[in-house]
């Protein structure tokens, strides 16, 4: 027998190769089983943050509402005294809302003003438009009506701007006497 005769007898008696039957999907590895309860544990986790974010800023999206109505009432000469006083207390309760009452409640003047910068960055109260929440409640009311409209349409995206951005301060600890 010659040898290319006898390598074709020896190819034609082999088998073909038999592939397996591919993985199934189902059921996962457990592994898997793993990483989804981890996920399904994430999400819940974003879910609940998300939820308690969005009722601790309730006080922000109505001091926002009240601002835009407040914005509207300065626009008119005659309307603005009682308008910028709401404005000064709007701030006032946000900022009551946002921080302990211990630290807020009694800042007034340049430190109020210095409070309210550090919700912002700056010192757009304590040296520009933001000075206005510190001295015009107490201004006559004729004076008032003289202010600059676009002062006041400065001093009002001022406060929506530390409205959106200050953080909220938690209480400070509690210490045993």
């Amino acid at each position: 027998m010659e040898p290319a005769a006898d390598l074709v007898a020896q190819l034609g008696a082999l088998n073909d190769i038999v592939v397996p039957l591919p993985v199934a999907w189902w059921p996962p590895a457990p592994g898997w089983y793993a990483l989804a309860a981890l996920a399904a544990v994430l999400a819940a986790w974003g879910a609940v943050r998300r939820v308690r974010r969005w009722r601790c800023d309730a006080y922000r999206r109505s001091a926002l509402r009240d601002l835009a109505l407040i914005r509207a009432r300065l626009a008119d000469p005659a309307r603005r005294a009682p308008a910028l006083a709401d404005l000064a207390e709007l701030v006032r309760r946000s900022a009551l809302q946002g921080a302990p009452r211990e630290r807020v409640a009694a800042l007034s003047g340049e430190a109020w003003l210095a409070f309210l910068d550090a919700g912002v960055g700056g010192d757009a109260f304590r040296a520009g438009a933001g000075r206005l929440l510190a001295v015009a409640p107490y201004r006559p009311p004729a004076a008032i009506a003289q202010l600059d409209a676009a002062e006041l349409q400065t001093l009002c995206a001022l406060v929506a701007r530390w409205l959106r951005s200050h953080r909220r301060l938690r209480a400070a600890p509690a210490h045993p006497a």
